[in-house]
């Protein structure tokens, strides 16, 4: 249905204008955007019309509460007829009313809250969402480590409630007993919430649900 809506709009635009993507994700990945049009336009475009990355003007000193949103709304303002972004579930979510809005498709190649499969028809998340990553954490705690106790600490975000939220119903009825379940954010002492969150209890696993920049 989201490639039918794609391929209607494109349609209804000038033969000869170019096909505009947005690309609302991490600078370092923006130049896959670029190369892949190269490569698009080097074969002759898409049925004779160009493929144009479009990318957005906020500043990196817009106020963090916002900027996504400032972000979505100076692509819509492009013209684009689909935008890959934004660069995680937060922004993503946060985002997916402006695209929705304008009835432009926005691919979530990173995405992994549920939620975002209810922001909307326009919205098209790629990756499984975190229950079925929680679920394969949780089957390994279970099957491969024979954990029957476990501490789960979760970033306190998106993506780590949802992926604690994944884990917690996997283990759910299998024997395994999740002892306490710790927040963290990215100023968090991750040594001492390690230590408090195990101290007197001696857990067989520890889970950590976050990013990697997080937890190192």
């Amino acid at each position: 249905a989201s490639a039918l809506a794609v391929a209607t709009v494109v349609a209804c635009r000038a033969p000869k204008q170019p096909i505009k993507i947005g690309v609302v994700f991490f600078n370092r990945n923006a130049p896959a955007a670029f190369m892949a049009a190269e490569e698009f336009n080097a074969a002759g475009g898409i049925r004779g019309r160009f493929v144009q990355i479009v990318r957005d003007t906020i500043p990196s000193s817009a106020e963090p509460a916002d900027v996504e949103i400032q972000r979505a709304r100076s692509i819509v303002a492009k013209g684009p007829v689909a935008v890959v972004g934004h660069g995680g579930s937060r922004g993503s979510l946060v985002a997916a009313p402006v695209y929705n809005d304008a009835r432009v498709l926005q691919i979530v190649p990173t995405g992994t809250t549920r939620l975002l499969a209810r922001a909307g028809e326009w919205t098209l998340p790629l990756p499984p969402n975190d229950s079925l990553e929680g679920a394969f954490i949780a089957s390994f705690v279970r099957e491969r480590l024979r954990a029957r106790t476990v501490v789960i600490l979760y970033q306190s975000d998106e993506y780590g409630v949802g992926l604690r939220d994944g884990v917690v119903a996997g283990l759910a009825g299998s024997g395994a007993r999740v002892l306490r379940e710790q927040r963290f954010d990215l100023s968090s002492p991750m040594d001492e919430l390690v230590d408090a969150a195990v101290r007197g209890q001696s857990p067989d696993v520890v889970v950590v649900a976050g990013r990697t920049p997080s937890t190192v």
